[in-house]
């Protein structure tokens, strides 16, 4: 009795964690592209974007990112790796919340896929650049 209720929670589990990955900014049909692929795709989105340079991705535990500055405002870009347990699981946890933890201040994020967006709220271009993202796969 105590293995079915192991195998039954254990599926619940696993579906609960699929369902959270597949619905909303969270799906995975993204994992493939690059940071580069995202800078292209604001540009060719009518976003003006000013300037693309590499930052620390460890900051929030992900794979790579960019800085992109927009409007005289830098957005950060992160870009998780799916492949890898740890970044599901961190990217999952990301989304669940809408908020990163940088050096002890808290940001609210936009997900998209593997790729997390912090300081967009703060943007002047912030709706335009929403758009693009609602397009980006």
């Amino acid at each position: 009795m105590k293995n079915l209720f192991k195998i039954k929670s254990g599926l619940l589990c696993l579906c609960a964690a699929l369902t959270i990955l597949l619905s909303g900014g969270c799906d995975i049909d993204n994992n493939h592209l690059t940071l580069k692929d995202f800078a292209d795709h604001l540009k060719k989105s009518g976003v003006n974007v000013e300037q693309v340079q590499p930052i620390e991705a460890d900051v929030i535990k992900a794979q790579k990112a960019i800085a992109v500055k927009i409007a005289g405002s830098e957005i950060g870009v992160y870009k998780f790796n799916i492949d890898f347990k740890n970044q599901a699981k961190r990217l999952k946890r990301i989304h669940g919340n809408g908020y990163v933890y940088m050096l002890g201040l808290k940001f609210p994020v936009v997900v998209k896929g593997t790729f997390v967006l912090v300081n967009v709220h703060k943007n002047p271009e912030k709706h335009k650049i929403l758009k693009a993202l609602k397009t980006f796969k």
